[in-house]
C-alpha cells in the first residue's frame, strides 16, 4: 500500500511540475502515394512538407495531425516537387486551416503531363501573396530558440 502511494504521489508531483521544453517533434503523415511530413520546433512553428493527393482523405489526415500537435495553422508548407501526391491536398488543406506562407521551386515550364492545370492554378491561388519561389540553398526564416 505505502509502494502505491509514493508512486501516486510521484505521478502527481510530475503532473503538477512545470513542463519542461519541448524539443523537435517530427509526424510522419501517411497520405496516399506520398507522405507529408509534419515538423513543429520548439518555438511552436510549424513547417508541413508535402500534402498528398488531391482528396478529402489526405487533407483531413494532415488536418488532424496538425490538431493532435495542438497547431491551429501551418506557418510553413513547402512542396518538395510538382508530383500529384506530393502536393494535391494542399488546396483542400486551406480550406480546413490556415497556410501563413508556401514555399517551392517554379513549376517546369510548358504543360508537362503530370501536372494537372486545375491543380496547379488552385495552388497558385492559394499561395498567392504568400509564396516563395526557393533554390539550392536558400533558408528557411524559422524563429531562434532561446537560449
Amino acid at each position: 500500500m505505502r509502494r502505491g502511494l509514493s508512486l501516486l504521489g510521484l505521478l502527481l508531483l510530475t503532473a503538477a511540475s512545470p513542463q519542461a521544453s519541448k524539443g523537435l517533434e517530427i509526424t510522419w503523415i501517411d497520405v496516399e502515394g506520398g507522405a507529408a511530413t509534419l515538423i513543429v520546433t520548439p518555438r511552436g512553428e510549424s513547417i508541413l512538407v508535402d500534402a498528398g493527393w488531391p482528396e478529402e482523405r489526405d487533407a483531413q489526415r494532415i488536418r488532424r495531425a496538425a490538431e493532435a500537435a495542438g497547431l491551429r495553422q501551418i506557418d510553413h508548407y513547402i512542396t518538395t516537387h510538382w508530383h500529384l501526391d506530393h502536393w494535391g491536398a494542399i488546396g483542400r488543406l486551406t480550406e480546413l486551416m490556415p497556410v501563413k506562407r508556401f514555399y517551392g521551386h517554379e513549376f517546369p515550364a510548358g504543360e508537362p503531363e503530370d501536372i494537372v492545370p486545375k491543380m496547379k492554378e488552385a495552388w497558385l491561388r492559394v499561395s498567392e501573396g504568400k509564396r516563395s519561389w526557393v533554390q539550392a540553398g536558400d533558408l528557411l526564416p524559422l524563429q531562434a530558440v532561446p537560449e
